[in-house]
């Protein structure tokens, strides 16, 4: 298998097809049928110094059945070039799309669009996964009857960008039940994007990553699927992801910040709510 290198637009094709909250349904081109069991997603923008880290932590997964597509947000840094020439012509189940610049949540939509796997796992740039992490997930997955009403999310720790893994793992807390975890969940974003799994017909019904949201999509689409679809979130115990702590980081530049993002974040899902559920879930300005 040669590598695959496309060149996508700005992503407003999808936009234009996909309406999140006028039309919930995925465009037919979404509707692939399943040829490997994951797809792991890397969006990526000017992250050349790591984004390999991120390929290769997925190529060294003891599972096997999975693909990889990563989408390179219109990056400056030469991260398409280095990408092409680490990895063409070899025999690696990975795909390369290239497209303008249009955020996280845009990367991750075309990655989705594109993905063959029965389900999605997103994976940043600067982050990687333990060797073993599917091996973790997926037989915990198989338990649960109503994995495609489910969004699974692990425990991770934190390395450096030499890789050395520092600090405490971040253990999540564990709730009682998924009442107690939504009334968390409408106060405070909780689990890491980075470990999540998500069974792609949750996008058919619920829609996919929303564009307009800058910082926080993660955090909108958790609370889409559990408040406003009454998906759950469902933590699998044990650490599967390294989450890289670095000076470029997002997270680390916006500090602060990010705070009205969030706010506004929550109060764009609140105003989706029936009186019923904003009632349950109060916004206050």
């Amino acid at each position: 298998m040669s590598l695959d290198v496309f060149h996508a637009g700005s992503g407003q094709e999808i936009r234009q097809s996909h309406k999140l909250w006028k039309n919930p349904s995925i465009p037919t081109s979404f509707e692939v049928q399943h040829l490997v069991k994951v797809t792991f997603v890397i969006p990526t923008y000017n992250c050349a110094k790591y984004v390999t880290r991120a390929i290769d932590s997925c190529l060294e997964q003891t599972y096997k059945d999975f693909e990889i597509i990563v989408v390179d947000d219109g990056s400056t840094d030469g991260t398409r070039e280095m990408l092409i020439d680490k990895y063409q012509g070899k025999n690696l189940p990975i795909m390369i799309h290239t497209k303008n610049n249009g955020g996280t949540a845009s990367a991750l939509n075309t990655g989705i669009k594109w993905a063959k796997g029965e389900f999605i796992h997103w994976l940043s740039a600067d982050d990687m996964l333990r060797p073993e992490a599917l091996e973790m997930i997926l037989p915990e997955i198989e338990k649960r009857p109503d994995a495609k009403d489910c969004i699974f999310y692990t425990d991770y720790d934190y390395i450096d960008e030499s890789d050395n893994i520092i600090l405490q793992p971040f253990i999540e807390k564990r709730y009682p039940d998924q009442q107690a975890l939504k009334a968390d969940l409408w106060d405070h974003h909780l689990g890491n994007g980075s470990s999540s799994m998500i069974h792609r017909s949750i996008f058919d019904r619920i829609g996919i990553f929303d564009q307009d949201v800058k910082y926080c999509e993660d955090y909108e689409f958790w609370m889409r699927a559990a408040l406003l679809f009454g998906l759950s979130l469902v933590l699998i115990p044990g650490v599967t992801l390294h989450y890289r702590i670095h000076s470029d980081q997002l997270t680390q530049t916006l500090g602060t910040k990010a705070a009205p993002f969030i706010k506004n974040c929550r109060k764009q899902v609140w105003l989706r709510m029936t009186e019923k559920q904003k009632a349950a879930y109060p916004y206050i300005e």
